[in-house]
């Protein structure tokens, strides 16, 4: 199974939606490229369900929050003035979010939450605990 972390700031408000009688919550989020200061990849994702309800309520544009999963599909496209783009697109219904800083003046604070344990196992369970 493949897995997949993006952290970054929401580009806009969190948009709702009824699917068939479903919730879902759209987010777009700017991610900075960690070796490259001024390159950002756009992340679109969709949150089902109660937690597409809490993001709309309490998300707003500049918030910063991870998203993770296991479903992300990159897309290539040429827009119409000829330039080629790259489209990277999360969803699925495991997808996680996980706020981590407001912006300045959002009232609608969740508050901070600490980031997902390390990723090295033993940090997270004893040396008899990993199964490999």
């Amino acid at each position: 199974m493949n897995s997949w972390d993006f952290i970054g700031r929401l580009a806009a408000d969190p948009s709702m939606r009824d699917a068939g009688g479903k919730p879902v919550c759209s987010l777009r989020l700017a991610v900075r490229t960690q070796d490259r200061e001024n390159d950002t990849t756009w992340v679109s994702a969709s949150v089902w369900g109660k937690p597409a309800q809490w993001c709309a309520e309490r998300l707003r544009k500049g918030d910063q929050v991870a998203i993770s999963g296991a479903e992300v599909r990159v897309r290539e496209y040429t827009t119409r003035d000829g330039e080629k783009r790259t489209s990277v697109e999360a969803g699925g219904f495991d997808l996680r979010v996980h706020f981590i800083e407001p912006r300045e003046g959002n009232p609608n604070k969740p508050g901070p939450v600490k980031p997902a344990p390390a990723a090295n196992p033993s940090a997270v369970f004893g040396d008899d605990d990993v199964p490999f």
